[in-house]
């Protein structure tokens, strides 16, 4: 699956009011770059937002961000066909909406994992001269454009004035494609109509009125251009145009949540189980399989061990004293399991299949293909940071499993599973 972050597409002409009260910034559709500048900000000006901390749903200038390092969630899995659509009306499944929420919580892994964006750095220097913590900054999940899919939304405080932002991030399950809808100043108020209204970090006019740009939602492009700029307000001349574009508008109570894991833990348990529910349909021998116990113990080397020794009579033996972590499983003196309690944990499964023990399907002695096809079934893709030659992982953020097998003669020898994330210290 190739991955791609979009930016901002090209804005549409806008209307020009004079009489020194409504500036509304005129547009050309053709050569328009699709991104707007921000205010200048004067060096000592003191006029700057207030209280951002109790308001963060704001924002000032698009950012047009193009090209983005290969990094971040990469959520290669098979999505339902929609045959000859790719559109956002044909990924309304509740089985896209939570594949689309698990590759949401990737990008939050990223960001709360090693501090940084999909699409670049963060400014972290609040954070690492404790003046802040990254759960004081704010995303939330929700469909704020209207358009059937959920968006996610981030909004970084932290941060010295001229770095805070709050982005719109739209992620389509059957393009694979991370967009960048809308960057701005986190000073934001979302419409029900596709409205935002952006105002400035800055007011350089120093009137009673906050200047503010407002912007629409473009569904032909899936992005938001703008509609119009105001920095001093006449009441003769703009309410009347403020009201006729808003058009009773209502302002939309967005689900802000911390940036912490606990607010994001379920996104992929929720997806990678609703994998499982389905590629279990064709099975009839999960009872005994190690990788489902990933996915439902807590304790998932003690579910495993206590199965294999009292249903299969495998004899648990610590083979080093000097390492406690490290458990093996033998059935007539052959060590056909091994467990290790580090690194999140990993059970190993090696030498050949033993009665109806799987996991997530395959079993040594199982042919490649064969593995490869089953495990794509739960979730599983190549992994681009696996050393050997078959490793896939289910996802890159937290909560996500990896598993890796070696082979001979095109035949699977040995299989290691555990849990994974490619953003975990």
């Amino acid at each position: 699956m190739k991955r791609k972050i979009e930016g901002i597409g090209w804005v549409s002409a806008c209307a020009l009011f004079c009489a020194g009260a409504v500036f509304l910034i005129g547009c050309d559709a053709g050569g328009s770059t699709g991104q707007t500048a921000a205010p200048e900000m004067p060096e000592h000006d003191t006029a700057a937002q207030p209280e951002l901390s109790e308001n963060m749903e704001k924002q000032t200038a698009v950012a047009d961000v193009d090209s983005a390092p290969d990094s971040g969630q990469d959520g290669k899995t098979d999505v339902e066909e929609h045959a000859g659509s790719e559109s956002k009306d044909a990924v309304t499944s509740e089985r896209a909406q939570a594949q689309i929420r698990h590759y949401y919580g990737g990008v939050l892994s990223q960001i709360t994992g090693v501090r940084k964006l999909p699409d670049g750095d963060l400014d972290t220097s609040f954070l690492d001269d404790g003046s802040g913590q990254m759960r004081d900054n704010r995303f939330a999940v929700a469909d704020i454009d209207g358009d059937g899919r959920e968006e996610l939304i981030v909004s970084y405080s932290t941060a010295c004035m001229e770095s805070m932002f709050e982005r719109i991030y739209d992620y389509d399950p059957v393009s694979e494609e991370l967009k960048v809808q809308f960057t701005a100043f986190p000073a934001l108020t979302y419409y029900d109509n596709g409205f935002i209204k952006a105002e400035w970090s800055h007011n350089q006019g120093g009137g009673e009125l906050w200047p503010f740009t407002l912007y629409r939602y473009d569904a032909e492009n899936d992005s938001y251009v703008e509609a119009g700029t105001v920095d001093t307000w006449d009441k003769a001349i703009s309410e009347t145009w403020y009201e006729e574009l808003m058009d009773g508008a209502k302002e939309i109570v967005v689900p802000y949540q911390p940036i912490g894991y606990e607010s994001f833990q379920d996104f992929t348990p929720v997806y990678l189980k609703m994998l499982a529910e389905e590629a279990g349909k064709e099975r009839t021998d999960t009872e005994a399989d190690l990788g489902l116990l990933i996915l439902e113990e807590d304790r998932f080397l003690d579910a495993a061990q206590k199965l294999l020794s009292e249903k299969y009579g495998v004899t648990m033996e610590q083979p080093d004293p000097n390492f406690e972590e490290w458990t093996v499983g033998l059935r007539d003196g052959k060590e056909l399991f091994a467990f290790e309690a580090l690194n999140a944990g990993h059970i190993s499964y090696m030498g050949e299949k033993f009665k109806d023990v799987t996991i997530f399907g395959i079993y040594p002695g199982i042919s490649v293909d064969s593995a490869w096809e089953k495990l794509k079934a739960y979730g599983f893709y190549a992994s681009p940071y696996g050393e050997v030659e078959n490793c896939l992982i289910t996802g890159e953020g937290f909560g996500n499993i990896s598993i890796c097998f070696s082979a001979e003669d095109h035949v699977v020898t040995e299989i290691t599973v555990g849990p994974y994330c490619a953003f975990a210290g």
